[in-house]
């Protein structure tokens, strides 16, 4: 009787949530998220809500916020600063739209992050820019993370470009592309700390890690499966191999394409990759008493 009772309450809740989500759109040319009056209806967007940045607008989020499905429209901007954004729903896959611009800035040290809520798709054509650029004090930096419950996916569809100064702390299916394109950008995949395999955050997709310039450094992350795994292009900058998931023997193992035509391949520990490396410039430095291996 007491399960029946929490089944009901649980189905309720869900159905309450729904009942009530609301379509919010910015309307006006220049303004803060927190701000109710920016919004048609008037009103701040919530959990469960739908947030749109329609074109010819930019709307600032300075303090976190929650929201369910966020879409930014072509010639949309929704700029990140110092604050947290949650999208998505517990338990539920979502799908968010950018065709615009979001812009990612750390303010008084405090990192601009999103966070998912279960399996969150991003599907458009626009742009999600964390990069410094020409300017190596710009506090550019996006933190990508999931909640505790390590049940959250970004999805990233083709068309999407991510492009900067990233931290990925969560599991990734790529289909679009993740760029690191200036001198003083790093783009960081897991954390150092994620030693092993638990915890380390999986990538899928056919997608593509393109390093032009700057720096990318592949840390703790889970790039040892037979399920897909995103192309490393390489044509200047350095990339780094530090200890990705799946360590055995501290050997580095990971199935993906690499092609090189320029800048370093730094790697630290033995590595080995079973899949194909096309090399026809820049540099591969091993590190004394490491091995590098190619199957």
């Amino acid at each position: 009787m007491r399960a029946k009772s929490l089944i009901t309450v649980v189905a309720i809740g869900l159905f309450t949530a729904n009942a009530f989500a609301t379509t919010y759109t910015f309307s006006v040319s220049d303004g803060d998220w927190s701000d109710s009056s920016d919004w048609s209806p008037n009103g701040t967007p919530g959990a469960g809500d739908t947030a749109i940045i329609p074109a010819d607008t930019t709307c600032h989020v300075t303090s976190n916020q929650v929201i369910a499905v966020l879409e930014v429209e072509s010639g949309g901007t929704l700029r990140m600063e110092g604050a947290e954004l949650l999208i998505g729903l517990h338990n539920n896959a979502t799908t968010s739209t950018i065709d615009g611009l979001v812009t990612f800035e750390t303010v008084s040290s405090t990192l601009a992050v999103w966070r998912m809520k279960g399996d969150v798709t991003f599907t458009g054509s626009g742009t999600l820019n964390a990069s410094k650029g020409s300017d190596p004090d710009y506090a550019a930096r996006f933190v990508c993370s999931g909640l505790d419950d390590g049940d959250d996916r970004m999805i990233v569809d083709s068309g999407l470009l991510a492009r900067g100064s990233i931290e990925l702390l969560v599991d990734l299916t790529l289909e679009g592309t993740f760029r690191v394109n200036d001198e003083n950008d790093v783009m960081v995949l897991g954390e150092t700390t994620y030693f092993c395999e638990e915890g380390s955050p999986e990538i899928l997709g056919d997608g593509l890690f393109d390093v032009v310039d700057g720096r990318l450094e592949i840390q703790a992350v889970d790039l040892d499966h037979n399920d897909g795994v995103p192309k490393l292009d390489m044509s200047g900058g350095t990339t780094q191999v530090v200890d990705i998931g799946f360590v055995v023997n501290r050997r580095v193992n990971i199935k993906m394409r690499i092609e090189m035509s320029g800048g370093t391949l730094d790697v630290d520990d033995d590595f080995s990759s079973t899949r194909s490396m096309t090399w026809c410039g820049g540099t591969i430095r091993v590190e004394h008493g490491a091995t590098f291996e190619v199957n």
